[in-house]
Protein backbone atom coordinates (compact mmCIF):
# COMPACT_ATOMS: atom_id res chain seq x y z
CA UNK A 1 0.00 0.00 0.00
CA UNK A 2 2.78 2.69 0.92
CA UNK A 3 4.63 1.68 -2.35
CA UNK A 4 1.48 2.49 -4.50
CA UNK A 5 0.39 5.86 -2.58
CA UNK A 6 5.06 6.75 -3.09
CA UNK A 7 3.87 5.90 -6.98
CA UNK A 8 0.46 7.81 -6.75
CA UNK A 9 2.47 10.56 -5.50
CA UNK A 10 4.93 10.48 -8.25
CA UNK A 11 3.03 10.65 -10.49
CA UNK A 12 1.10 13.71 -9.68
CA UNK A 13 4.27 15.38 -9.03
CA UNK A 14 5.46 14.80 -12.62
CA UNK A 15 2.39 15.73 -14.16
CA UNK A 16 2.86 18.88 -12.25
CA UNK A 17 6.16 19.49 -13.60
CA UNK A 18 4.90 18.75 -17.29
CA UNK A 19 2.42 21.46 -16.48
CA UNK A 20 4.71 24.47 -14.99
CA UNK A 21 6.34 24.06 -18.15
CA UNK A 22 3.66 25.05 -20.39
CA UNK A 23 2.90 27.81 -18.66
CA UNK A 24 6.70 29.59 -19.49
CA UNK A 25 5.51 29.42 -23.12
CA UNK A 26 8.45 28.28 -24.66
CA UNK A 27 8.25 25.87 -27.64
CA UNK A 28 11.13 23.61 -25.18
CA UNK A 29 8.32 23.42 -22.26
CA UNK A 30 5.89 21.87 -24.46
CA UNK A 31 3.01 24.69 -25.16
CA UNK A 32 1.82 23.37 -28.40
CA UNK A 33 4.98 23.93 -30.37
CA UNK A 34 8.15 21.44 -30.86
CA UNK A 35 9.36 19.54 -28.21
CA UNK A 36 13.10 19.90 -27.80
CA UNK A 37 15.51 19.70 -24.80
CA UNK A 38 16.08 22.01 -22.21
CA UNK A 39 17.98 25.20 -23.34
CA UNK A 40 22.16 24.71 -22.38
CA UNK A 41 24.67 27.16 -21.97
CA UNK A 42 26.83 27.30 -25.32
CA UNK A 43 23.75 26.32 -27.71
CA UNK A 44 22.78 28.20 -30.43
CA UNK A 45 19.55 30.12 -29.57
CA UNK A 46 16.75 32.66 -31.41
CA UNK A 47 15.49 35.41 -29.46
CA UNK A 48 12.89 37.86 -30.40
CA UNK A 49 14.06 40.77 -31.07
CA UNK A 50 10.48 42.57 -31.74
CA UNK A 51 7.43 41.33 -33.38
CA UNK A 52 8.45 41.12 -36.84
CA UNK A 53 12.18 39.53 -36.49
CA UNK A 54 13.74 36.92 -34.09
CA UNK A 55 17.95 36.93 -34.27
CA UNK A 56 20.23 34.20 -33.64
CA UNK A 57 22.69 34.43 -30.42
CA UNK A 58 24.58 31.89 -28.09
CA UNK A 59 23.46 30.97 -24.77
CA UNK A 60 26.06 32.08 -21.92
CA UNK A 61 23.21 31.46 -19.09
CA UNK A 62 19.59 31.00 -17.70
CA UNK A 63 17.71 31.44 -14.45
CA UNK A 64 14.41 30.32 -14.09
CA UNK A 65 13.38 33.62 -15.51
CA UNK A 66 16.16 35.36 -17.75
CA UNK A 67 18.76 34.17 -20.23
CA UNK A 68 21.88 35.75 -20.75
CA UNK A 69 22.93 35.85 -24.67
CA UNK A 70 26.15 36.71 -26.69
CA UNK A 71 25.42 38.48 -29.87
CA UNK A 72 28.13 40.44 -31.76
CA UNK A 73 30.35 40.84 -29.06
CA UNK A 74 27.25 42.14 -27.16
CA UNK A 75 25.87 39.76 -24.26
CA UNK A 76 22.08 40.77 -23.50
CA UNK A 77 19.42 39.62 -21.43
CA UNK A 78 16.08 38.11 -21.99
CA UNK A 79 13.00 37.02 -20.97
CA UNK A 80 13.34 32.89 -20.99
CA UNK A 81 10.06 32.67 -22.65
CA UNK A 82 11.56 34.25 -26.14
CA UNK A 83 15.00 32.13 -26.19
CA UNK A 84 14.47 29.23 -28.39
CA UNK A 85 16.73 26.04 -29.74
CA UNK A 86 17.53 26.62 -33.19
CA UNK A 87 15.24 23.53 -35.23
CA UNK A 88 17.87 21.27 -36.63
CA UNK A 89 15.45 18.52 -37.31
CA UNK A 90 14.41 18.68 -41.36
CA UNK A 91 12.01 15.96 -41.07
CA UNK A 92 9.51 17.13 -38.76
CA UNK A 93 6.92 19.57 -39.42
CA UNK A 94 5.27 20.88 -36.11
CA UNK A 95 3.24 23.85 -37.53
CA UNK A 96 0.08 23.71 -39.48
CA UNK A 97 -1.85 26.69 -41.90
CA UNK A 98 -2.23 29.82 -39.77
CA UNK A 99 0.85 29.78 -37.43
CA UNK A 100 2.47 32.25 -36.61
CA UNK A 101 6.17 31.31 -36.89
CA UNK A 102 10.22 33.02 -37.12
CA UNK A 103 11.11 32.03 -40.87
CA UNK A 104 14.92 31.83 -41.95
CA UNK A 105 15.06 33.08 -45.13
CA UNK A 106 18.82 31.84 -46.81
CA UNK A 107 21.52 31.84 -44.44
CA UNK A 108 21.80 35.20 -42.48
CA UNK A 109 21.16 35.66 -38.77
CA UNK A 110 18.02 37.19 -38.72
CA UNK A 111 14.83 35.33 -39.29
CA UNK A 112 11.59 37.55 -39.91
CA UNK A 113 8.45 36.63 -38.59
CA UNK A 114 5.76 34.92 -40.63
CA UNK A 115 2.31 33.45 -40.98
CA UNK A 116 2.25 29.54 -42.32
CA UNK A 117 0.00 29.79 -44.95
CA UNK A 118 0.37 26.41 -46.28
CA UNK A 119 1.90 22.88 -45.12
CA UNK A 120 3.25 19.62 -47.42
CA UNK A 121 4.86 16.61 -46.60
CA UNK A 122 8.54 18.83 -47.25
CA UNK A 123 7.75 22.18 -47.60
CA UNK A 124 6.00 25.05 -45.42
CA UNK A 125 4.87 28.45 -47.08
CA UNK A 126 4.90 31.38 -45.00
CA UNK A 127 3.70 34.61 -45.50
CA UNK A 128 6.40 37.39 -44.05
CA UNK A 129 4.97 40.03 -41.81
CA UNK A 130 6.92 42.68 -42.56
CA UNK A 131 7.05 42.67 -46.93
CA UNK A 132 4.26 40.34 -47.37
CA UNK A 133 6.04 37.96 -49.46
CA UNK A 134 5.28 34.35 -49.94
CA UNK A 135 7.92 31.57 -49.64
CA UNK A 136 8.52 27.81 -49.68
CA UNK A 137 11.04 26.77 -46.73
CA UNK A 138 11.96 23.38 -45.62
CA UNK A 139 10.96 22.41 -41.61
CA UNK A 140 14.25 23.58 -40.28
CA UNK A 141 13.81 27.12 -41.39
CA UNK A 142 10.54 27.54 -39.26
CA UNK A 143 10.49 27.69 -35.68
CA UNK A 144 7.10 27.33 -34.07
CA UNK A 145 7.09 30.25 -30.95
CA UNK A 146 5.00 30.77 -27.50
CA UNK A 147 1.33 31.56 -27.42
CA UNK A 148 2.94 34.81 -26.60
CA UNK A 149 4.95 35.55 -28.99
CA UNK A 150 2.57 34.54 -31.56
CA UNK A 151 0.19 37.00 -29.68
CA UNK A 152 2.67 40.05 -30.60
CA UNK A 153 3.29 38.52 -34.11
CA UNK A 154 -0.27 38.39 -34.58
CA UNK A 155 -0.80 42.04 -33.72
CA UNK A 156 2.04 43.27 -36.10
CA UNK A 157 0.15 41.06 -39.06
CA UNK A 158 -3.18 42.58 -38.14
CA UNK A 159 -1.56 46.07 -38.95
CA UNK A 160 0.30 45.29 -42.03
CA UNK A 161 -3.14 43.49 -43.28
CA UNK A 162 -1.82 39.88 -43.19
Amino acid sequence: MRLLLIFIASAILFSACGLIGKESGNPSSGDSTASSPKLQPGSDVLYMYDEYHFYEAKLVSTDSEKAKLSRDDTTLERDISDVYEIPRDKNKITVQAGDFVAARYGKLPTWPTAKVVKVSDDKITVKRIISGSVEELSPENVLPVSKKAAAKIEQAAAKKGI
